[in-house]
């Protein structure tokens, strides 16, 4: 897996055509900064947030990756691909030259208990090197790949999910973000 060159200049000419994907407006006023996101994993649970959230602020255009069709919509639109299979990468994600932001947010769970967590590595692992490095590839202005992972995170690791009430202190809770500034 290559990793992003935070030299690359801004305003470099694309490695290859945009989709129209890629190339569609973003709906509501104008703005100067375009950012368009892909996020990986876009119909899971946090993958779904993360493009609720990101097709809510202005200048956004948000590429959702899934295994499934998701439902396009204003500033959103969805592609199926299988990205165990690197053909099928290199053919769908070979256009999003414009990507600006990458939200990994994939998970192929491993059949059997969630103890046997080291099963999921492998598989895991390929979906974010098939996904990440072609979009390295083709999107010059590639600035940010943000990871969301870990079987602990979707908490597999404490059985069979049952529905409980929120505490009064989560119900209020917001959720927070991280400054983009660098540290050095």
């Amino acid at each position: 897996m290559t990793v992003p060159d935070p030299a690359r200049a801004p305003g470099a000419a694309p490695a290859a055509a945009s989709t129209a994907a890629a190339d569609a407006p973003i709906s509501g006023p104008a703005h100067s900064v375009r950012r368009t996101a892909v996020v990986v994993g876009a119909l899971g649970v946090i993958g779904r947030y993360i493009v609720d959230r990101l097709a809510a602020e202005p200048g956004w255009q948000v590429i959702g990756l899934s295994r499934r069709q998701g439902a396009d919509r204003p500033g959103v639109r969805y592609l199926p691909v299988d990205l165990l299979d690197t053909a099928a990468c290199e053919a769908v994600l070979s256009g999003l030259t414009e990507t600006t932001h990458v939200f990994f947010a994939g998970f192929q769970a491993a059949s059997g208990p969630a103890a046997g967590y080291a099963a999921n590595i492998a598989a895991n692992r390929d979906l974010l090197v098939n996904s990440v490095s072609v979009i390295d590839r083709v999107a010059p202005g590639l600035k940010r790949v943000v990871l969301v992972t870990g079987t602990k995170y979707y908490g597999t690791h404490l059985g069979p999910s049952r529905p409980r009430r929120a505490s009064p202190i989560r119900a209020t809770c917001r959720p927070t973000t991280t400054s983009t500034r660098s540290t050095g």
